[in-house]
């Protein structure tokens, strides 16, 4: 996701990028229950949190709601690690 955000400062590729994590991101939202009862849930939820920073600058105008879901992701990826066994 990281490659992604740096792939959006090419203004060629800046709108085929921003869609690309849009429909990510409105993937993991979709799906997010089947998600997390699969392996690499956190990867997937670190990777929905990059997304959601990157559309908040990419969107001024939806920045709102953005960071709203983002604090959330946050707050359920840090509980997932208080209360994974490794």
């Amino acid at each position: 996701m990281n490659n992604l955000r740096y792939a959006a400062n090419i203004p060629r590729l800046r709108q085929a990028v921003n869609s690309y994590i849009q429909k990510y991101l409105k993937d993991f939202q979709d799906n997010k229950e089947t998600y997390s009862k699969q392996g690499g849930y956190l990867k997937r939820l670190s990777a929905a949190i990059i997304a959601l920073e990157h559309l908040r600058k990419a969107n001024p105008a939806m920045a709102k709601d953005y960071l709203s879901s983002g604090r959330g992701y946050m707050r359920e990826r840090t509980s997932v690690y208080n209360n994974s066994k490794w």
